[in-house]
């Protein structure tokens, strides 16, 4: 399934430069930064008239895609371990490797949910408040989904939860299950619970129980177009675009 979406993808990253090098800039960028990056390459445009293209997955497949061929010029990563696996890999130039925003991972629920604000700590009975099922970005592909792994496990709930996970394709998709309705309640970024009106954040995962969660930017191609995005990105401008989406900038 996994190499299904990402030869999907790739057909459509490919498209419109396939005899022609593309005059435009192709920026990957995970799912859940998907409001942050568009504001971004809007600001951008109107600021240097260069285009800037967005091609949005989970790490996974967006690190799948460089490595099978596909184009782009800039990338930026939700997860370390595939930034990690870019670098090993020579995807990226890792000489560019910039952290531009960090993240929280929280719980939602449906608004109309009964459940309310709890404090995630050892001495929260998490699995037996939480009733039904809940929606996480896949683990395998999706790292909100991989860091929820690691709280689980950090405070020895794991094996309460089995059985228990909707597995969604990215991080979007398990916020739209509590919104729906569908889960009793979703694990998703901070910065994707502020933009819905259709659920609550009833509680907040400690960011000592999982590896930080940090957005990792890099070139993929070194020219002067590519060179002003980067730098426009990672410039006081464009962080502040970040924090405005709800992430949390490194000071």
């Amino acid at each position: 399934m996994i190499r299904l979406i990402i030869s999907i993808s790739l057909i459509v990253v490919l498209t419109g430069c396939k005899q022609t090098p593309c005059e435009n800039l192709i920026l990957f960028a995970g799912v859940g930064m998907t409001d942050a990056v568009k504001e971004i390459a809007k600001k951008f445009r109107e600021e240097t008239s260069i285009e800037v293209k967005l091609s949005l997955a989970s790490s996974a497949i967006l690190v799948m895609q460089l490595e099978s061929g596909a184009p782009a010029d800039m990338i930026i990563l939700a997860s370390k371990q595939w930034a990690d696996y870019a670098e090993e890999k020579q995807l990226v130039i890792d000489s560019t490797s910039y952290t531009v925003a960090q993240n929280e991972l929280v719980l939602v629920a449906p608004k109309n949910s009964k459940l309310q604000s709890i404090e995630i700590n050892q001495q929260t009975d998490l699995p037996n408040i939480i009733q039904g099922k809940i929606g996480i970005g896949n683990p395998e592909t999706v790292p909100a989904g991989r860091y929820l792994m690691q709280s689980l496990e950090y405070f020895g709930w794991d094996s309460a939860f089995r059985g228990r996970f909707i597995n969604a394709r990215d991080v979007r998709a398990a916020l739209s299950y509590a919104e729906l309705g569908e889960v009793s309640a979703s694990v998703v970024f901070a910065s994707d619970a502020i933009k819905s009106t259709k659920v609550k954040v009833i509680g907040t995962f400690p960011q000592n129980s999982h590896k930080p969660i940090e957005f990792i930017s890099y070139m993929v191609v070194d020219n002067p177009k590519v060179n002003k995005l980067y730098e426009y990105i990672t410039s006081e401008k464009g962080l502040k675009i970040w924090e405005k989406h709800g992430f949390l900038t490194v000071k």
